[in-house]
């Protein structure tokens, strides 16, 4: 009986909930129509916009209709993020879906960043005007200094824009994102990040690009083949002079070419060589081409730009480095980009490659290291100012994609694969908040380390060497007494000779991969905190350890050993940090050495532990961070 009684009333609930489903359905389905038409809307409006200013030649009509499609598709990206409102919660709880969780939660936070950097871009595009229109048969970094130097209160506030939307999509991690997104976000991320950091220059391009008077920059073109402390042996030289924007002057030379070997200036002008170059290298003189020394750039670049006016007459503005993996990713935004005189187009696939090429067989030249040692010698570095010549001539044309040349840049100054100093106190400090001026950067009241090798054995053996950094660290004693620290490097020889026998005298191979197949010689050092003491060191020659005070108010830690080709050596280092060093509130930073591809690093932090690989040039971890996040 009560059943009977019940069953209408339980009929009517069930009739009611599935009334409530179907319309929650329709809502959703008639909500999901709006956004995707909202979302191809701007996607088309977008389209239309780059379609336009891709174009070239704008003239006051174009631009205004690509002004039109830019505030179209800002307004419908505003739509969008309306829409999204309703799909919030469930998105922001559907991280648990298999495969397509991670990148379901990331959608309103790309959307929203996408309705901010539509308005930035409103914005940026209004105070572009310049730049872009009536800009036939000229660069648009000719008129870039007039431009920033009228619009300085807009652009302070897009970079303050910028800055926020890059730190919103640093959140996102393209990792854990489904392929066909994980790409587009990673450079989106990039291009962001480069645009807020060129924002906060803003100020100082002006100087940089010689608005009011030339700027001329000492270019280091650095192998990180054969390994020096701000990422590779200087091989080449070139001055790179700017006016109101445009280059009014590029030129390279070797690096053997300007110093007291070849008669310039007498022995007596130059400074002697640091201790352990005289002892392992037998270079007594620091000439230009070994003025890196130091892993502080800017402590380098003075040194540099002292012996080149010395030897040249000739004074600059800035020190600019460049090294191979920043060719490989410039390359890569050019491609395909022709040399004239090599058969094969240049692509970021194949550039490291057909570069040995060059070195072994000159271009423009029936001269090789068999034939004419001596004339080979003169021309082997010749191909440096043909590509140069080649970039440079497509960068000026405007003829490349931005967007990728944008990516490219970013990668290789996060990576310090460029790395810029300059001479102007402002923008000098400028460029090292940015960590874009390769110095050494430890923080107060934070752990650091640094890792620097030099390669000492005149060869190119750093091509075919692992490394990897193990880190550990406890208080054995308490919080109140100093911490204790554990670094151990190890070294991997990838080429497998036997019975070789090792040479560190300077002499060619027969090709560029043969100076590739040797021993390694190497002097390291690692920088740690101020105040830090030495306890014990394994794995190099005992006569040549050293504990120095070292720059940026760092202490390093040094020993000299040699690696046979397919041995592996672990380099153990102990110490004493600092007692100011506390667990509670500990941060570390790891600074990876410019000219090294990656570095993997394992941590054991009072019992935390992570492992990582590091590629940008400095990461930070704290006890807050203990899965990970830098």
């Amino acid at each position: 009986m009560i059943s009977q009684t019940r069953s209408p009333w339980l009929r009517r609930v069930w009739i009611t909930l599935a009334c409530l489903g179907v319309l929650l359905i329709l809502a959703m389905l008639v909500k999901a129509a709006l956004l995707g038409r909202a979302i191809q809307t701007a996607y088309d409006n977008g389209l239309n916009f780059a379609q336009v200013v891709q174009s070239g030649n704008l003239t006051d009509e174009r631009y205004a209709l690509a002004q039109s499609f830019l505030q179209a598709a800002e307004r419908s990206l505003v739509d969008v993020d309306a829409q999204m409102n309703f799909f919030r919660p469930v998105l922001a709880r559907a991280g648990w879906v298999p495969l397509y969780g991670p990148t379901l939660t990331s959608v309103p936070e790309l959307l929203s960043a996408g309705r901010q950097l539509a308005a930035l871009g409103v914005q940026g595009f209004a105070v572009a005007k310049p730049l872009l229109v009536g800009s036939t048969g000229t660069s648009p970094l000719t008129r870039l200094p007039g431009v920033l130097t009228a619009a300085k209160p807009q652009v302070a506030e897009l970079a303050q824009q910028a800055a926020t939307i890059s730190q919103s999509l640093k959140r996102i991690s393209p990792d854990n994102l489904l392929t066909v997104v994980a790409d587009p976000v990673a450079n989106l991320q990039a291009a962001v990040t480069l645009l807020a950091s060129g924002l906060q220059l803003s100020d100082q391009l002006p100087t940089l690009l010689g608005a009011d008077q030339e700027q001329t920059y000492l270019v280091l073109v650095q192998n990180n083949h054969e390994l020096r402390a701000t990422g590779g042996f200087i091989t080449s030289l070139g001055t790179l002079t700017i006016q109101q924007g445009k280059v009014k002057n590029f030129a390279f030379a070797d690096s053997y070419a300007t110093d007291a070997t070849h008669g310039q200036l007498p022995p007596d002008a130059y400074p002697r060589a640091p201790a352990p170059m005289q002892h392992y290298m037998n270079i007594n003189l620091l000439l230009l081409r070994d003025a890196n020394w130091s892993p502080d750039l800017p402590t380098t670049a003075q040194i540099a730009r002292t012996l080149y006016a010395q030897e040249t007459g000739q004074s600059v503005n800035g020190v600019i480095t460049i090294d191979l993996r920043a060719v490989e990713l410039l390359i890569g935004a050019l491609e395909p980009l022709t040399v004239p005189g090599n058969e094969q187009a240049l692509t970021s696939a194949n550039v490291i490659e057909q570069i040995k090429q060059m070195w072994a067989a000159p271009l423009q030249s029936d001269t090789t290291i068999q034939t004419n040692l001596g004339e080979w010698w003169k021309k082997r570095k010749d191909f440096i100012p043909q590509m140069a010549t080649a970039a440079f001539g497509r960068l000026q044309s405007g003829a490349f994609d931005y967007a990728r040349m944008a990516v490219a840049i970013e990668s290789a100054l996060d990576e310090h694969a460029i790395q810029i100093w300059s001479a102007n106190p402002e923008t000098a400090a400028v460029l090292a908040r940015l960590k874009w001026d390769g110095g050494l950067h430890p923080a107060p009241q934070k752990d650091f380390l640094a890792l620097v090798d030099t390669n000492m054995g005149y060869n190119k053996v750093d091509a075919v060497i692992e490394r990897s950094l193990s880190y550990q660290l406890t208080w054995p004693e308490g919080p109140a007494k100093a911490a204790q620290a554990q670094v151990t490097v190890t070294y991997k020889h990838l080429l497998q000779l036997a019975d070789y026998d090792c040479d560190p005298r300077p002499h060619y191979g027969q090709s560029y991969d043969d100076m590739m197949a040797r021993c390694y010689f190497d002097y390291v050092r690692l920088f740690v905190p101020s105040g830090s003491k030495l306890l014990s060191v394994e794995g190099v020659e005992p006569d040549s350890v050293t504990s120095q005070h070292g720059e940026a108010d760092t202490e390093f830690f040094a020993g000299h050993f040699s690696l046979r080709p397919g041995e592996q050596k672990a380099l153990v280092f102990r110490y004493q940090l600092p007692a100011w060093l506390k667990p509670d509130q500990y941060g570390l930073i790891v600074q990876k050495q410019a000219g090294l591809p990656f570095l993997p690093l394992s941590l054991q932090i009072d019992g935390a532990e992570f492992a990582t690989t590091l590629q940008s040039g400095q990461w930070e971890w704290s006890m807050t961070d203990k899965d990970g996040s830098p």
